[in-house]
């Protein structure tokens, strides 16, 4: 199970928001490039905050994000993977893609590593 060694200084790029398809070229981001914080950008919005990891575990804190206009269909996908996000209980590694379940969607968050 991943837990903060294996996540330190990486980023990782969303591939699937628990079966919807994404908006092309907005892509959300998730990174943990410091000790306890989240960071990246939610599809139109940069977004940071607290982030517990455990071994196998995630707890999101409160976020904090920009508030930049975007289209009715990114506005849509930044808010559900938001709260995706901060609903984020349970984390995996699955043929090399990072796995996030929620508590608010049936199917999991799939990220591929970018750094």
């Amino acid at each position: 199970m991943p837990g903060a060694q294996y996540l330190l200084g990486s980023e990782w790029g969303l591939r699937d928001l628990a079966g919807t398809p994404l908006v092309a070229d907005r892509t959300p981001t998730m990174a943990f490039l410091e000790p306890g914080k989240i960071s990246g950008n939610a599809s139109c919005n940069r977004y940071s905050g607290p982030v517990e990891l455990g071994d196998g575990t995630i707890r999101v804190g409160e976020l904090a994000s920009t508030r930049m206009a975007c289209t009715p269909e990114v506005d849509v996908q930044e808010r559900a993977f938001l709260v995706a996000l901060q609903n984020s209980r349970r984390l995996e590694v699955v043929s090399g893609d990072l796995v996030l379940h929620t508590e608010s969607l049936e199917q999991p968050l799939r990220f591929r590593r970018i750094r």
